[in-house]
């Protein structure tokens, strides 16, 4: 991959012209949105009721080998698994089909036989945790906790989030980042310690809090069930997390710096982009160099992009070793004329770069909105132009908020015509317990000269 030439890395480059948008309705499946239209999504197996994410990467190692492997989130299932569970906190598949225009009609999800399972496992102390707080019996009134643990704690779990993936097929690998989360029941408001002292699950809030971000590894080499491995980050942050690259607070709700969307290879670094301001704004930029193979889930090895204003006391190099010299990163303008800021999706932006108009493209839905925005730029770092308006997804089932649709993302391994055209897809709910995947078929003007 080669980025575009360094006369013209200090602007930004112009948007692009987008000369069609549609989404396929060309079967096999045909469903009908809220605002009446038809449309065909991905073509998942009958087993899938319904998940989010859905991000991919092209594993193709030049000897035959090759497909495109999927990450999915929260998924539920029409039918429980061979271990009994109809809910999945993430999934992962790989797809031989590399045609996304009469959709994806070739799935093998991860789990062997009796699956899906999990592609990211929990390890033995998340697990053991997990069975302490479990529901002693399940056929009673309200949750019955074991011995030593409370009632407002019993249900309370661990869980892995699939996120962004990207293919080193140089060290014959895939690396999966993801989330730690911690899904734990509180009082409501308006509730007493009466409810607690008598057990009126009415006041029991089910709510969730990241634990950290981590890495995962799947090798061509690797025996261990599917072939993915968590790894144990070198030198953590936070000794108590040791599988987080980027660990979280214990203070739920807050903010935390993690590196873990725009996941995009160039010129032997990994770059990650960290868009944790209000509404995934401000994003900054992280990378690690891909060799040596361990460096990525060294966190030391990371370094952060300090800005060419950037305090050089403080911050000596332009790629610093320090996350408190990570700034945001420019792109365009605001209305008032002052400099604006990169922004990110709603859970996630893809970065990948457009051979065809030699330049990254980021791709991502607008947070509360069904807006899809797209910008550009020469360099991973920017500056990237202002945002544009790629399309319009589908509408959710429901109202409100309800109705927004989320997660958008491009599938670079499917372009056509050198990357002129791209395909990219959006968690679109269609009922209760149920979500598919729209595609949105987009097709750029062939740049001049």
């Amino acid at each position: 991959m080669a980025a575009g030439p360094d006369s013209k890395s200090a602007v930004a480059p112009p948007l692009p012209a987008v000369e069609s948008v549609m989404t396929l309705a060309n079967g096999p499946r045909y469903e009908t949105a809220t605002n009446g239209t038809v449309y065909s999504p991905l073509n998942e197996p009958d087993f899938i009721s319904g998940h989010d994410n859905g991000q991919s990467t092209l594993y193709d190692n030049g000897h035959g080998l090759r497909f495109s492997y999927w990450s999915f989130g929260d998924t539920f299932l029409t039918r429980p698994n061979g271990d009994g569970d109809g809910f999945l906190a993430n999934t992962g598949a790989r797809v031989a089909d590399l045609d996304m225009g009469d959709s994806i009609n070739d799935w093998d999800y991860d789990g062997g036989t009796g699956g899906p399972r999990e592609f990211i496992h929990l390890n033995a102390h998340e697990r053991a945790w997990n069975s302490q707080h479990v529901d002693t019996d399940p056929s009673a009134n309200g949750c019955q906790p074991g011995p030593g643990v409370e009632w407002m704690s019993c249900g309370d779990e661990f869980a892995i989030w699939g996120g962004s993936v990207v293919a080193d097929p140089a060290r014959k690998r895939i690396l999966a980042f993801y989330g730690l989360i911690k899904r734990y029941h509180a009082l409501k408001a308006g509730c007493t310690q009466e409810d607690i002292d008598k057990r009126n699950e009415a006041c029991r809030d089910w709510l969730f809090d990241g634990i950290g971000t981590g890495v995962a590894v799947w090798t061509e080499t690797h025996r261990d069930g599917d072939g993915w491995e968590r790894k144990t980050v070198a030198h953590p942050t936070d000794p108590a997390n040791p599988t987080a690259i980027w660990p979280t607070d214990a203070t739920p709700g807050t903010s935390d710096p993690a590196f873990d969307t725009g996941i995009v290879v160039d010129r032997g670094y990994l770059y990650a982009y960290g868009c944790y301001g209000f509404l995934a704004s401000e994003c900054r930029l992280a990378r690690v160099p891909l060799d040596p193979a361990a460096a990525v889930w060294d966190r030391a090895a990371w370094r952060f992009f300090a800005g060419a204003d950037r305090d050089r006391t403080a911050c000596p190099d332009l790629w610093a070793s320090g996350l408190g010299c990570a700034v945001p990163l420019h792109a365009g303008t605001k209305a008032d004329g002052t400099p604006d800021t990169l922004s990110g999706g709603a859970a996630g932006t893809s970065v990948y770069w457009n051979p065809r108009l030699r330049e990254f493209m980021a791709i991502y839905s607008v947070p509360l909105s069904n807006d899809v925005h797209y910008r550009v730029a020469y360099r991973p770092e920017g500056p990237w132009s202002e945002a544009g308006l790629l399309g319009l997804a589908l509408p959710a089932v429901g109202e409100g908020l309800g109705s927004i649709s989320y997660a958008g993302f491009v599938h670079p391994e499917y372009a056509e015509r050198g990357g002129l055209v791209q395909y990219v897809t959006y968690a679109h709910t269609s009922g209760f317990l149920r979500s598919d995947f729209p595609v949105m078929k987009v097709t750029f003007a062939r740049p001049r000269g």
